[in-house]
Parts: C-alpha cells; structure tokens; sequence
C-alpha cells in the first residue's frame, strides 16, 4: 500500500511507501528502543531497513523534539523513551502536543 503525501514546500503531491513514512520510522525506532534499551543505531537501520544515516537523523529529531534520550555513553549506555510529547500531523507539519 502506498500513502501519498502532500510536500508543503513546493506544494507538490508525492507518493512513498509505508515503510519510509517518516512518522512510521519514528514510531519504529522509539519501538525497538523501548524494545532494548542498549540498541545501536547500527542495529535499528538493520531491522527496519533504513540506511543508517537515515536512522542517525531521526535519532537527531527525536533528541531534539524530547522524545528520546541517551543515557550513559555511547557503548555503555541506554535510551529512554518518554510517553510524551505525542507528535501530531497537521497538513505536513509536525507540532508538539504536551498535556498541560
């Protein structure tokens, strides 16, 4: 199955597969996370057949957007996913929802 996607940058629709749906990526990652704790980002590329500087990016976003964080270093270390903010998709665009 196919969604399409509207690009709201060039106003252009554009069609992907589920697999690479960003929201999806996203979900799987925090997923696998959740999953185990220690997974690298080698790791999760290899699961769910994204290249690696795919994941590394989301990983990035995710950080960034407080989803996730890295605890500990980098070998040694884990993730921790937080059950909020919820990531909600509006005509293209992401925005935070957090409970007041």
């Amino acid at each position: 199955m196919a969604l399409i996607g509207f690009d709201t940058t060039t106003g252009v629709e554009n069609e992907f597969g589920d697999k690479f749906g960003d929201n999806y990526t996203k979900n799987a990652i925090m997923d696998l996370m959740r999953e185990e704790p220690t997974i690298s980002a080698r790791t999760i590329s290899e699961v769910i057949g994204l290249s690696s500087r795919g994941v590394e990016k989301s990983i990035s976003e995710l950080k960034r957007d407080g989803f996730i964080e890295r605890v500990g270093s980098a070998k040694g270390g884990h993730w921790m996913v937080s059950t909020t903010p919820a990531i909600v998709l509006i005509a293209g665009v992401s925005q935070l929802n957090q409970p007041n």
